[in-house]
């Protein structure tokens, strides 16, 4: 089961409405990922504010005891090394694979 291979889709879904109050979200397959969080009045306007803001958000969840630990080194360690595995396979003709240790 650990090695089946799989065909799906990954898609963004961004839904526009007035003031700026629109929403993204983001499929693979059926299953939604990741929902647009509601920041309050304020409405971010780039890819960047969003993340941003997101993750200020989650740490101050956090900082008050009301939610996980917004992003673990060790997640930011296997993005940093997906990056450059993804950069890679990019410059050359060649599959790179990967497997992450729990």
């Amino acid at each position: 089961q650990d090695n089946l291979i799989t065909t799906t889709y990954l898609q963004r879904r961004q839904l526009t409405a007035p003031a700026g109050q629109g929403s993204d979200q983001l499929w693979l397959g059926d299953h939604l990922l990741w929902n647009r969080p509601s920041l309050g009045n304020w409405q971010p306007e780039s890819d960047e504010e969003i993340a941003a803001a997101s993750v200020l958000d989650s740490l101050v969840r956090w900082l008050r005891g009301e939610g996980p630990d917004p992003h673990s080194l060790a997640d930011a360690l296997w993005e940093a090394r997906l990056g450059l595995a993804v950069s890679q396979a990019a410059q050359g003709d060649h599959e790179i694979s990967l497997e992450r240790s729990h």
